[in-house]
């Protein structure tokens, strides 16, 4: 009877990994995308008002030059790499869309 209980025991701690671990794992990377879609949408937004008033000229811009402007105030963090975006990255601003490079 003793052997009988520890396999149930046993089976259902298994059945609970199975479940709890790829239910936690898929919240991490949910969360994880959520925030580099923060990130991106942040600096994206930024570039749509400098070519909006019209402070930015022609069709490209850098991360750099927004920031030059005021449009950025701070450094936004990569949470995938956790890193700062580097200032060198070009934002395109066409048919009244701005987009990566």
């Amino acid at each position: 009877m003793n052997k009988n209980k520890t396999i149930i025991l046993f089976t259902v701690l298994v059945a609970i990994l199975f479940i709890t671990v790829p239910t936690i794992w898929n919240i991490y990377q949910n969360h994880s995308n959520r925030l580099y879609e923060v990130a991106t949408k942040k600096i994206l937004e930024s570039a749509e008002n400098c070519f909006y008033d019209d402070v930015c000229k022609g069709n490209q811009i850098t991360i750099g030059a927004l920031k030059k402007n005021g449009y950025l105030t701070s450094d936004v963090v990569n949470p995938k790499t956790r890193t700062y975006f580097d200032d060198s990255l070009t934002l395109i601003y066409e048919n009244f869309q701005v987009r990566f490079a």
